[in-house]
């Protein structure tokens, strides 16, 4: 409150006690700072990105992020501190904030106490999500179970896995990441896509998409880990050690819907009562592209013949492996059940 006295009176010459200016701050002072700066964003944005064509596919691009910082301790009744480390006060005030990349204008704009994090934020605000739109995240608002209602409401995410979430693919084995470092290494591939299931409880299928890191950005991840893991009296295991070679971004595709769309058919048919093995099924669809591709060019009854023969493909040799001691047929169509609204 200093500071902002001191600004006023050199700046434009006003002279005022801190309690007069703290007075001045009233519910509907803060409204009225709110809207200004939502305005005066939102007008350089929009003629930076908005174009009328950008992404025309979503109803709004959403991103979103937040940042906190420490208030007067007298504060507290009204916006508790996250008491994370280094923290001086027990009070502390977070800004959720999140912008439509699409449309240029702000989404929210919401001041609340410093202990509700963000994944909170993501499980209270995901109503507010429309069909159509494409959310873009960072770990800190990730959640298996909002994601999966994110899914459920036709939306799409593009959000960071965070480390310590379990990674499984289609026969319910966890993913080890040093086995994917040694094949990347080997193979000269810069960008790996896998995919798989998320999540220790409700599994949730996406895409997984691996991208490795600079070395010296690696050693950095590497060192602040280490520190970290010191500070609570552990060992840095290799497991989280080959986690940190990598960025990994998970998302939900079209794919998968088709997918399910097909292996749905097939079961209702009585053609087969196995399921449909992912990574089969979407390296047909690629070799396919040309051709699923000319549907959308061509005639209704020349697309018919297309579709056909691409159906008859996946009802043979596309069935996902059966092995002991695995999940039956019941439980797997639970995980592979999609919501289509006609």
């Amino acid at each position: 409150m200093e500071s902002l006295v001191s600004c006023l009176e050199s700046k434009y010459g006003i002279e005022m006690r801190k309690q007069s200016l703290d007075e001045r701050f009233s519910e509907r002072a803060v409204n009225f700072i709110k809207r200004v700066l939502v305005r005066l964003i939102s007008e350089q944005f929009l003629t930076v990105l908005y174009r009328e064509d950008f992404l025309s596919d979503f109803k709004h691009v959403r991103i979103k992020d937040s940042t906190k910082f420490n208030v007067p301790s007298n504060l507290k009744e009204h916006y508790q501190g996250s008491g994370g480390s280094g923290s001086v006060s027990e009070a502390g005030i977070s800004i959720q904030y999140e912008f439509d990349l699409k449309t240029g204008k702000f989404l929210d704009l919401t001041i609340t106490e410093a202990v509700r994090n963000d994944r909170q934020d993501a499980k209270e605000t995901v109503e507010n999500i429309c069909k159509n739109d494409l959310i873009l995240r960072d770990s800190g608002y990730f959640s298996t179970p909002v994601l999966q209602k994110i899914d459920e409401k036709e939306v799409f995410f593009l959000s960071r896995l965070p480390s310590n979430v379990p990674v499984y693919d289609e026969n319910g084995v966890e993913i080890d990441f040093k086995d994917i470092y040694s094949f990347m290494s080997k193979n000269g591939i810069g960008i790996f896509e896998k995919q798989v299931f998320i999540g220790s409880k409700g599994k949730v299928p996406v895409r997984l998409v691996i991208g490795p890191v600079p070395p010296q950005i690696y050693q950095e991840r590497l060192r602040r880990r280490e520190k970290e893991e010191k500070r609570r009296g552990r060992k840095t295991r290799d497991k989280t050690k080959f986690l940190l070679y990598f960025n990994l971004f998970v998302t939900n595709i079209v794919n998968l819907q088709t997918i399910n769309q097909v292996q749905s058919t097939l079961s209702k048919q009585g053609i087969n009562d196995s399921i449909l093995s992912y990574q089969k099924t979407l390296q047909t669809t690629k070799n396919s592209f040309s051709e699923i591709l000319n549907i959308l060019r061509c005639e209704k009854e020349i697309a018919i013949t297309i579709l056909e023969k691409i159906y008859l493909v996946l009802s043979k040799n596309h069935w996902r492996e059966k092995r002991k001691e695995r999940e039956n047929h019941v439980e797997n169509i639970d995980l592979f059940t999609c919501v289509l609204q006609k």
